[in-house]
């Protein structure tokens, strides 16, 4: 997806690649503390691994003009996470679950409530859009009958945590 951050936040602060790195940060702490145990000071899962919450972010500058800065962003998480979705297939791969990219957005929007995120399906112009309007992504299908972008996480206990949106009716 496409970030655009027309200018300095409320705090002076302009984003730079390491800073947009670090909006998964609250999601991979609750992701850890959801689906793990600690043991010897060490994270473990259910099966004695060791657990990251998985989201990770690469950031690559495009382009600076008088509108403002735009990043390319892609989210994704490591393979079998509590952060990761499935193909359409079935199969497990590196690819961001709905809450995980919804819970990035959010700390975004936080900090930037101006940006501009556009993305394969939708473009946000703004906090407001993306209040309005991305709860609706989690009943989006990438293509007609197969099943919604929400409901292909990887672990489908994050249901549990951060209830899906209510379903639009159009």
């Amino acid at each position: 997806m496409e970030i655009r951050i027309p200018g300095p936040n409320e705090s002076g602060l302009l984003p730079t690649a390491e800073v947009l790195r670090e909006y998964v940060r609250p999601f991979n702490i609750a992701a850890e503390q959801r689906y793990g145990h600690v043991v010897n000071g060490r994270l473990l899962d259910q099966d004695g691994n060791e657990l990251r919450g998985g989201l990770i972010v690469d950031v690559a500058f495009l382009r600076s003009t008088r509108n403002g800065t735009t990043y390319s962003v892609k989210v994704r998480a490591l393979s079998k996470s509590p952060a990761a979705r499935q193909a359409v297939s079935g199969r497990n791969g590196p690819w961001a679950c709905w809450h995980g990219v919804y819970a990035y957005l959010q700390a975004l929007y936080a900090e930037f409530p101006d940006a501009v995120v556009r993305s394969a399906f939708i473009t946000y112009r703004g906090v407001e859009e993306f209040e309005a309007h991305a709860p609706e992504t989690f009943w989006r299908r990438a293509q007609s009958g197969q099943p919604y972008f929400g409901e292909l996480c990887h672990n489908l206990g994050w249901h549990d945590w951060h209830d899906a949106p209510e379903r639009p009716h159009y």
